[in-house]
């Protein structure tokens, strides 16, 4: 049993070691949050329920609203810190040392730890599907119902993966892992309660999909993804994820509905990813994240398989691949965050003129046409990088009611416009 493997539960130490040390450097590196739904929740963190979003990943900035943005990061960070030590878990409760040793080197994927430092769902979501699954191969199957429950308040793209477990199950109690899935219809079409909006930008990545799909720009979108993938080593995990699942059920007969799972667990993520990159219009790293550290295991879990058949130069080599992988992982932050931070540069710069007068109230005008479809704006990320908040501490112009706005700029203590190329103060 894992529970008694302590070379295994030693290399997810390791894992959790190293995953912590990535996340803090992106504290270190970025303390402000990142990302436009990370700006939305954070706005909306006095409340559980924002947007048509589910409420899980929005409880855990509820927790930390009175501390800032800074200490919630960190919360979301030990969560995908501790992400990382279930993966390794996982592939040796499957595989055994090996396979947990094969594994530590997806510890610190680069866009994993990235969007899991941020007010993003990656994080809880893989806690709670690689917490339920762990459970569900110990046979604790009443606890593990439970916690994979989670999954339908966490993402809508969990509720295909309870649907695979429930099916993997064959056990018509399985049924009770639905419960999150559920208690969420019952809030939202029963009760018909809607959750709080941080701003009104807020439509989804499938809105008008049907109108802006082409055949041809998603194919080229597909090109995309896979040259990303490559770029940022997913791709070589996704390809170890093949070819360890096959390894893995063709010598590890006794396996085969735990890599029966993971496979169709991975399947299923891949079709919605491609339903995902369609709405979105493009690729992003965020789509790499859970098909990784699936693959992952996978990849673990078959190489220990053929570990003692490799020659002995083959596995020497090993090692130094484990080592490239973690450091590419490393290497991936500093270009991602760059990226972040310079997405947003005006609005730091403005948000210090704003802290510069803390007794103030502003009213901003704000640079439009920002982030993924132009959908976004410069008061959407002062919000979200500050404890500033929306009809409190400050008004922003389109946010604001035509036959409201000169009446409330008159109100306000000082103004701030973008002009085009900066903030300025009038």
């Amino acid at each position: 049993m894992i529970w008694r493997d302590y070379s295994v539960w030693r290399t997810a130490g390791m894992a959790i070691l190293l995953s912590g040390m990535a996340h803090a450097l992106c504290l270190i590196y970025s303390p402000a949050p990142f990302a436009f739904d990370a700006f939305q929740r954070w706005g909306g963190r006095d409340h559980l329920l924002v947007q048509s979003w589910l409420p899980l990943g929005q409880s855990l900035l509820w927790l930390m609203a009175d501390l800032g943005p800074l200490w919630a990061r960190g919360l979301y960070s030990v969560v995908g810190t501790a992400v990382a030590g279930l993966m390794v878990l996982l592939a040796g409760r499957i595989g055994g040392r090996r396979a947990a040793e094969f594994t530590l080197a997806a510890a610190t994927f680069g866009p994993f730890t990235t969007w899991t430092s941020t007010f993003y769902l990656e994080g809880p979501f893989l806690f709670v599907l690689l917490s339920g699954l762990l459970l569900a191969l110990d046979r604790r199957f009443l606890v593990a119902d439970l916690v994979i429950g989670l999954l339908g308040l966490c993402r809508y793209e969990g509720w295909p993966f309870l649907v695979v477990y429930c099916l993997w199950r064959r056990d018509p109690a399985s049924l009770r892992a639905m419960w999150g899935v559920a208690l969420w219809l019952v809030i939202r079409l029963g009760l018909k309660i809607e959750g709080f909006h941080a701003s009104p930008i807020d439509y989804d990545d499938w809105e008008g999909l049907a109108r802006r799909f082409s055949a041809m720009s998603f194919l080229q979108d597909l090109v995309s993804f896979f040259v990303m993938a490559s770029y940022h080593s997913a791709l070589a995990w996704l390809i170890g994820g093949a070819v360890g699942a096959a390894l893995a059920w063709r010598r590890l007969p006794a396996e085969r509905p735990q890599i029966a799972l993971l496979v169709a667990l991975l399947l299923g993520q891949g079709a919605t990813t491609m339903f995902w990159m369609a709405g979105l219009e493009g690729p992003i790293s965020r789509m790499t994240i859970i098909p990784t550290l699936l693959s992952a295991v996978l990849t673990g879990v078959g190489l220990a398989t053929i570990h003692d058949q490799l020659p002995r130069w083959l596995q020497r080599l090993i090692p130094v691949t484990r080592v490239l992988l973690l450091a590419l992982g490393i290497d991936y932050i500093d270009g991602a965050l760059m990226h972040e931070i310079r997405e947003v540069e005006p609005e730091l710069a403005a948000v210090e003129r704003v802290e510069g007068c803390p007794d103030c109230r502003w009213w901003i005008e704000p640079r439009a046409g920002l982030g993924t479809r132009d959908r976004h704006d410069g008061c959407e990320v002062i919000q979200g990088l500050t404890r500033l908040r929306h009809g409190v501490d400050f008004y922003c112009g389109p946010w604001v009611e035509k036959e409201e706005r000169e009446r409330l700029k008159g109100e306000m203590d000082a103004v701030l416009i973008w002009n085009g190329r900066r903030y300025q103060n009038r």
